[in-house]
């Protein structure tokens, strides 16, 4: 089977971590969006948009229960679930156990 039939989770380059954190989006000249943080993996993350929305491709992803703060661009979006790529991969030891 070719890689571009392998689903998402399969074609990751980090493993995902399952999670429940409020977070939020940052954008400039845009209001702050609360989400929840779904799963987080070294290289990017999926989150739970209240209403699903417009978002430009390049955000600031803040988890203050983590107390991270990211660049991130977006993947995919299908409804009000989002998928969005860090700039730089996160040290998923520095975050800790999450629970």
């Amino acid at each position: 089977m070719p890689n571009s039939a392998l689903a998402p989770k399969n074609r990751r380059r980090f493993g995902r971590r399952p999670c429940n954190f409020e977070a939020w989006i940052i954008a400039p000249a845009r209001p702050d969006v609360v989400c929840i943080l779904v799963n987080l993996g070294s290289g990017g993350a999926l989150l739970r948009l209240r209403q699903p929305g417009w978002l430009p491709f390049k955000l600031i992803l803040a988890v203050p229960d983590l107390e991270l703060r990211i660049d991130c661009e977006i993947r995919h979006q299908r409804g009000t679930s989002l998928g969005v790529q860090f700039a730089q991969a996160i040290d998923m030891d520095v975050i800790g156990p999450i629970h």
